[in-house]
């Protein structure tokens, strides 16, 4: 009982994901087996004392029953004649064991690499999510355009049951999200994994968009320092060897073209002299460009509706157009009213672009590099990134913070490590305590380790 409770308690509070999952079953299980312990002093002891085993007749109002336990000790005995039989050729022949077991237990690292690791087993649940984008300031009728192609190239795989869209998403009006629902997987051949990988390999010749599949991908690396371009060329560079890496599959970065804008450059002077001022221009400018709502208007209907103040399309197209905006000064003229001047007399309008989202982590400008995994187990994608991010040597200021299923993953197994080294502990002195002695818990407990052999072949299969 206390071996159990040995093991199960270092597990309960292990830290991490793993720790969150394992803590109610290793306390749950700690309880019930001091539970059944407490019940066996009390409760087992006042029972016998009262209900004797009758020594014969037990089976007597059910005698196939009888018939059936009989064989059932037969066997058992049977499993316990040969395993004193194999004992006794072990102890006749311990070399062999020995070398047999040694053999066995080196050998089964060699199927370590056949078994592959994740953090989470793939799962075939009927549901696969695309999430596409287009270049970087198309609109939203160009995107619509190109989902249209790929829902057009969806049609022919007979698995899909239903197709649900969304263009435009909050990460900008060049994203779009497709959700796909399965058939169920009684009613097809192909797995979802295996549908994904020809789902991909279908809508990479539709030119213009870039496809991943899935939300949260496992390979996650950033790259942290203080100048954005030379975050740009590193992230680059680390995205040409990633690319490299067999396995690989929907390789992106967040350091996304910046999205093309208009700077209006105040000309202090003339403005100061009008009485224009920074305040006012933007006040003027934003609800003729992105629009405001000025009313609401009731519908025959009975709905609500937003009345928006906004300039026609067409005199929103060109920088130019915004130079030939009016806007009201300080001054009046000679009728008294108060002047007039265009935007092109105060203001310079230049053609600019702006980044599309600025990341900060630890006080420091951040861009990452996602990636998923095809045809691979993640944890091994992930682990020949990890080599190539450990070989890789940035300027002084910057450096690699990897985070993701990788990182998961590395914190799992070294919680796991000590939990099993607590537990080893634990055991060695509750042995040590009921045999007396302190060498034989050792000789107990050197048979810990053969257990992997069943282990590795377990995972393999």
């Amino acid at each position: 009982t206390f071996a159990i409770v040995a093991v199960f308690v270092p597990i309960a509070f292990m830290s991490g994901i793993v720790g969150k999952f394992f803590f109610q079953f290793g306390l749950t299980v700690a309880v019930a087996v001091l539970v059944s312990l407490f019940v066996s002093f009390t409760l087992d002891p006042m029972l016998s004392s009262v209900w004797h085993d009758p020594p014969e007749g037990r089976f007597r109002r059910a005698p196939w029953l009888g018939r059936v336990m009989d064989r059932i000790e037969r066997g058992v005995e049977r499993i316990h004649e040969l395993y004193g039989e194999v004992l006794a050729w072990g102890l006749d022949h311990r070399v062999r064991v020995l070398v047999a077991a040694t053999l066995l237990f080196f050998g089964s690292f060699a199927l370590v690499p056949l078994i592959g690791t994740e953090f989470v087993p793939e799962a075939d649940n009927g549901f696969i999510s695309l999430r596409l984008n287009t270049p970087v300031g198309s609109s939203l009728a160009h995107t619509d355009g190109k989902v249209a192609q790929v829902e057009a190239a969806l049609k022919a795989f007979p698995e899909i049951d239903l197709v649900m869209t969304t263009v435009g998403t909050d990460e900008g009006r060049n994203y779009a999200r497709v959700n796909l629902r399965l058939v169920d997987r009684t009613l097809r051949s192909r797995s979802q994994k295996e549908l994904e990988r020809v789902i991909r390999a279908a809508l990479r010749p539709i030119a213009g968009i870039d496809l991943s599949v899935g939300f949260n991908r496992p390979i996650f690396v950033n790259v942290l320092g203080p100048d954005p371009a030379t975050l740009s060329a590193l992230i680059r560079d680390l995205q040409v060897k990633v690319a490299r890496v067999p396995g690989i599959a929907d390789l992106e970065t967040s350091d996304k073209d910046a999205n093309p804008a208009l700077s209006v450059r105040l000309n202090n002077a003339a403005a100061a002299d009008l009485g224009i001022t920074v305040a006012q221009l933007g006040s003027t400018l934003r609800p003729l460009l992105a629009g405001d709502t000025v009313s609401y208007w009731l519908g025959p209907d009975g709905q609500n509706y937003e009345v928006n103040v906004q300039l026609p399309k067409e005199n929103r197209r060109l920088a130019a157009d915004l130079g030939n905006l009016y806007l009201s000064t300080g001054k009046r003229g000679p009728d008294g009213e108060l002047r007039m001047v265009p935007l092109r007399q105060v203001a310079e309008v230049v053609e600019t672009t702006s980044p599309q989202i600025i990341k900060r982590q630890d006080l420091q400008r951040r861009v990452a590099l996602y990636a998923g995994a095809e045809g691979r187990p993640s944890g091994d994608v992930g682990t020949d990134v990890q080599k190539i991010v450990k070989e890789t040597t940035l300027p002084p200021g910057y450096r690699f913070s990897v985070g993701g299923q990788q990182q998961d993953m590395v914190e799992s197994f070294n919680a796991a490590l000590a939990a099993l080294a607590l537990a080893i502990v634990f055991i060695y002195l509750i042995l040590a305590s009921q045999f007396a002695s302190f060498l034989q818990p050792l000789a107990i407990m050197a048979s810990l380790p053969l257990s992997l052999i069943g282990v590795f072949a377990g995972l393999l299969v």
